[in-house]
């Protein structure tokens, strides 16, 4: 046995087989922080009930002065008697209504299960419930109350959410996507469980389950509309006035308390997700000591692929459907029917006894210098996990994925019937239907028209992930006109070769950290720590952005410019050859295509901000009105800062709008009116006019010209993917490199 084996070997055995988990003695400090954050919450949500009871308190005090000493004495004044009487209904109305939906989620358990799920029992499924037993075990946690069987690429523990189950604990479930189990071995799929039962076993899981149960909660309390609200909005639409105004006012009571509970709750949730995280890494660990590392690792690789290919499979069945008539109820039977496609599609080999030691070219992370902590993310980037696993070893990837363990396909741990069942509730989701509702089409198990049918598509309409960094990104402007010329003066060879691949996708990978640091520079995007090469950079809240930032942005950018150069050759090439195998009458539509995409690209860089900008004065008068602005004087002079601001930058813009261009995206009154709009604009520059356009008017204004030149942009670019993707589908013979006819 190899040094390295022996390694892995005495990992396993003294870490991987061990009954208690390690201990993170830093992430149980965060935990313990995290909760007294949670209970925190927990006593300010119950103040709002103990000051609601404070008010039926005193409204019963109130009732019984008035009905006990106020009304007797005010007998011959009937008028006053009523009017006393309707008051005295209101503030009960207000108190009991408002005290109602405050209540509401205190005693509303939400039985939470995924959608789609159905419950699996040790006598369904023997060999499953073996390899949860034997992984509760080898964590150092207890088994889950239910598991439930999804088709979905996915797993998680959940809990059913109650007020009261803060205090006394809730029951844990186990879902389980059978979707995991479609490429994975059952080591790897092991350590898909052995991720979920460190969940479980982590201290922190206390703050976890808290978090989540008051997640729900809190969502009941702002989001969904119970019977209360419904009451409250019919009182405050009322025939008598009188009666109107106590609904009213019971509803700008209830919107206060929620704003209120709202913005405490964000700050408890940021530090929860901040947690989960952390979370995160701590369970991979727990999952690579009890399955292995290289199963770990190659787990996460698989994801990705796992998710796209699954999520093609349900959009082909759907369009089979549709086209044919005909309803495969075998997901399992058509998703097996497309692997070669798959295969050529993404340029992934997958199986069960094929592991993978890093995430595959084209998918999420592979190319990305930028690794960011979005405060809103729950999970970490799969490549961050990925090298914390490595870290972890110690060792390379070599070492990592040469570990002991069964190759067998998960899926063989289900039953048939079963593998059956979850893939008719696949194909069920898929089409977005009832099984009844489908009754009418042709059921078959058949899967090889359907192959065969996929194929065309994958071929006309589904691109390979290899193509698309030549498109689905801003373009490297070229001299056009040249460009056209040259382009049938000779034969175009073709540019979609793994050469220029590796080239187009570091491009794509750097416009979007560049993209992405400029966002957290312009508060787009909020980020607790960035990683970008080997700069990191945490506490970012804390931090002046500008300076923060100011390497990582300059480095993204040199990124850029040296990539630049060889990218702006290869979408040349890439509009020579596309220009010389279109059909003359074709070539034209290329041109303007490429015309509309170097000039949305230009507009949108110049007018970046524009749209922010907009979109903050509109929700700045959503909830501040004139009196409100009159009366603080420094907010109404901030206000009129950014309206005047945003007019110049407006202004300074409209020369270069070609509105010719947009009526691809636009219908010609929505243009005309824009089009007034901007004369307006104009109109006041020049005349310097005392009198202001109306900040509504400007602000909606901004939001609409950028969103126009967005949609010119993905128009275009959606145009050129068709053409590309036809005449390769088609062979280049289509019209015949250096074909001549009319031009454009």
């Amino acid at each position: 046995m190899s040094p390295d084996n022996r390694k892995n070997r005495r990992f396993s055995e003294e870490a991987g087989m061990s009954s208690a988990p390690i201990r993170n003695r830093a992430l149980e400090r965060s935990a313990d922080d995290a909760l007294r954050r949670i209970f925190g919450f927990i006593a300010f949500y119950s103040l709002f009930i103990f000051l609601g009871l404070l008010v039926l308190t005193a409204a019963c005090g109130l009732t019984w002065w008035v009905l006990g000493t106020l009304i007797p004495a005010l007998l011959h004044h009937l008028k006053l008697v009523v009017l006393l009487l309707v008051m005295l209904a209101g503030v009960w109305g207000v108190a009991l209504l408002v005290g109602g939906i405050l209540i509401e989620p205190l005693f509303r358990i939400e039985k939470s299960s995924p959608e789609t799920a159905r419950i699996v029992t040790k006598q369904d499924a023997p060999e499953l419930f073996e390899l949860i037993e034997e992984t509760a075990r080898e964590v150092g946690t207890s088994m889950p109350k239910t598991v439930y069987l999804t088709p979905e690429a996915d797993a998680c523990v959940f809990f059913d959410a109650s007020y009261w189950g803060l205090f006394k604990g809730a029951e844990k479930n186990l879902s389980i996507g059978a979707g995991l189990m479609a490429d994975l071995s059952r080591s790897e799929f092991k350590a898909v469980l052995a991720h979920e039962f460190g969940h479980v076993a982590q201290s922190a899981m206390r703050c976890g389950s808290a978090v989540w149960m008051l997640n729900q909660m809190i969502d009941l309390l702002l989001s969904s509309r119970s019977r209360f609200d419904g009451l409250i909005d019919a009182w405050a639409q009322a025939d008598s006035r009188l009666w109107r105004l106590f609904g009213s006012a019971a509803k700008r009571l209830l919107r206060f308390i929620r704003s209120l509970v709202l913005k405490r709750w964000l700050r408890v949730r940021k530090a929860d997700l901040s947690l989960s995280r952390q979370m995160e890494f701590d369970a991979d660990a727990a999952a690579g000591r009890t399955a292995g590392i290289g199963n770990t690792i190659s787990m996460l690789a698989k994801l990705p692929v796992l998710s796209r290919r699954q999520t093609l499979c349900g959009r082909l069945l759907n369009e089979f459907c549709r086209e044919k008539g005909e309803l495969l109820t075998d997901f399992w039977g058509a998703y097996r029917s497309l692997e070669n496609l798959f295969e050529r599609n993404d340029g992934v080999r997958l199986s069960a006894a094929q592991k993978l030691a890093a995430i595959p070219a084209g998918f999420e992370g592979s190319d990305a210098r930028l690794s960011l902590e979005d405060v809103w993310d729950t999970h970490p980037a799969i490549a961050d996990r990925i090298e914390a696993l490595r870290r972890l070893e110690g060792g390379t990837a070599e070492n990592a994925v040469q570990e002991a363990g069964s190759d067998a396909p998960a899926m063989s741990l289900i039953p048939a019937f079963l593998a059956r069942a979850v893939g008719a509730e696949a194909v069920s989701a898929v089409m977005s239907a009832e099984p009844k509702r489908t009754a009418k089409t042709n059921e078959s198990q058949e899967t090889s028209q359907f192959a065969l049918w996929a194929a065309g598509e994958f071929a006309r309409y589904i691109p390979p992930i290899s193509l698309a960094p030549y498109i689905d990104r801003d373009l490297v402007e070229f001299d056009l006109s040249r460009a056209i010329e040259n382009a049938l003066a000779a034969p175009q060879p073709d540019p979609f070769v793994p050469a220029n691949d590796a080239d187009v996708r570091q491009y794509a990978a750097a416009l979007e950290d560049a993209s992405v640091l400029h966002d957290i520079l312009l508060s787009r995007r909020e980020a607790e720590a960035l990683r970008y090469g080997s700069i990191r950079l945490v506490d970012l809240h804390s931090k002046n952005l500008d300076e923060a930032l100011s390497q990582p942005l300059a480095l993204a950018e040199e990124r850029l410019q040296s990539l630049e150069p060889r990218v702006r050759t290869i979408d040349e090439a890439v509009f020579k050859w596309l220009y010389s195998h279109e059909k003359p009458a074709d070539r034209g539509a290329v041109a303007r295509a490429y015309c509309d995409i170097f000039y949305a690209q230009s507009f949108l860089s110049s007018a970046d901000a524009l749209a922010d900008r907009g979109e903050r004065l509109q929700a700045w008068l959503d909830r501040v009105n004139e009196q409100l602005l009159d009366a603080k004087k420094a907010e109404a002079e901030v206000f009129m800062k950014e309206t005047s601001a945003l007019m110049d930058d407006v202004t300074a813009l409209l020369p270069y709008i070609d509105w010719d261009a947009l009526e691809d995206v636009e219908d010609a009154s929505g243009l005309e009116e824009l089009r007034r709009t901007a004369d307006t604009f104009v109109a006041k520059d020049e005349k310097e006019a005392e009198e202001t356009v109306e900040t509504r008017t400007l602000t909606s204004f901004a939001q609409n010209i950028v969103h126009l030149h967005e949609a010119l942009r993905l128009v275009a670019r959606g145009f050129i993917a068709d053409r590309v993707y036809e005449l390769r589908a088609a062979g280049p013979d289509m019209a015949g490199p250096g074909s001549t006819g009319k031009e454009a």
